[in-house]
């Protein structure tokens, strides 16, 4: 098998999560373009260090589902991919849901579809990760056609 890895920018602090999550939920509604500014930049810091500048051509964001069209991953891979001045695919169909996004009633929501086919190397851009199954998913149906994919996370459960 081939695991998923993932980097992420940050992690929840334990002792105060709960009040963290709550405060991002507030935040996805409608993020300051500072925040994306902010977080966009640490992103790019993050790909550019890692992977260098010219190893990749495109930026695609994870699906959008809970948070509706133009989530905060979406928002946050244009950033990235402007920062880094490469190419952005909104290659995932959104999915439909509404309601929690908790784990367990994540493994119930309708599968990942591709609306666009990637064939570059790409950075996988997703806002938050908590089991991490939405982000595998991702990834796999991504290394169908892409000769590379590198997810990059900027909160971490």
């Amino acid at each position: 098998l081939d695991p998923i890895t993932y980097h992420a920018l940050a992690r929840w602090r334990s002792s105060v999560r709960e009040w963290q999550i709550e405060a991002l939920r507030a935040l996805k509604v409608d993020p300051p373009s500072s925040l994306l500014d902010r977080v966009g930049s640490q992103i790019a810091e993050l790909a550019s260090e890692m992977f260098g500048t010219d190893t990749y051509r495109l930026v695609v964001p994870v699906a959008c589902g809970n948070s509706g069209p133009n989530c905060l991953a979406c928002r946050l891979a244009r950033d990235v991919a402007a920062k880094l001045r490469i190419g952005f695919l909104q290659a995932f169909e959104e999915i439909p849901t509404s309601g929690s996004s908790h784990p367990r009633r994540n493994a119930a929501r309708p599968r990942m579809k591709l609306r666009a086919v990637p064939t570059k190397a790409l950075l996988l851009i997703d806002d938050v990760v908590s089991s991490g199954a939405h982000l595998e998913e991702a990834v796999k149906l991504l290394r169908r056609s892409a000769p590379a994919v590198v997810p990059l996370v900027w909160i971490a459960a």
